[in-house]
């Protein structure tokens, strides 16, 4: 993933080492108890994920959200509508206007039962994973900052246990919302 020339050298727990990169792998040159240099391969084509081209109308901009539910492909991007994908398939199931504004992320619960999405409309709402059903419509961020421009709800993410949400504006203002009843427990 580096862009950098020639070896790059790091130490940890007393061992350093010296990284080149070869045509089939990384060649490490160790300076510690351990001599001569190994050779770790790189992952083998078989093993990288292949792009899949789902059928159907696509997204109009750049997606900005995905979420994986069980067989599920829940897309967002740069425009209001939600797009639900079956990956056994790779066809599109349902497509909607979830939002009035674009969308900035779309995440799923641990479980993937629930779907959140968060917009410029300032609005985070929970779908239903499996029909698509709205939820629950969460507003709790102002639409200003406090400039006087325009705001936007920019990230969401349940916590481990999917009971809470979380979701973040422009301004840094955090909202935590209860998944169950909609509610707004903590800002």
């Amino acid at each position: 993933c580096s862009a950098q020339k020639g070896p790059r050298r790091r130490a940890a727990a007393g061992v350093a080492a010296t990284a080149h990169a070869t045509g089939r792998g990384v060649r490490f040159r160790f300076r510690s108890a351990v001599r001569g240099p190994r050779f770790v391969p790189e992952p083998s084509p078989a093993d990288e994920p292949r792009p899949r081209a789902l059928a159907g109308a696509a997204h109009r901009s750049y997606v900005t959200g995905a979420a994986v539910s069980g067989h599920t492909l829940i897309t967002g991007s740069y425009g209001p509508q939600l797009l639900w994908w079956n990956l056994d398939c790779e066809d599109l199931v349902r497509s909607f206007q979830a939002h009035e504004r674009w969308i900035r992320k779309v995440v799923a619960s641990p479980d993937g039962t629930c779907v959140a999405s968060v917009a410029d409309d300032m609005r985070c709402r929970l779908w239903n994973a499996e029909t698509g059903e709205l939820e629950h419509d969460l507003a709790g961020h102002e639409p200003k900052t406090p400039h006087h421009f325009p705001s936007m709800l920019f990230t969401c993410d349940f916590s481990s246990d999917g009971k809470l949400l979380a979701t973040a504006d422009k301004v840094g203002h955090v909202a935590i919302w209860d998944v169950t009843s909609g509610k707004l427990r903590a800002t």
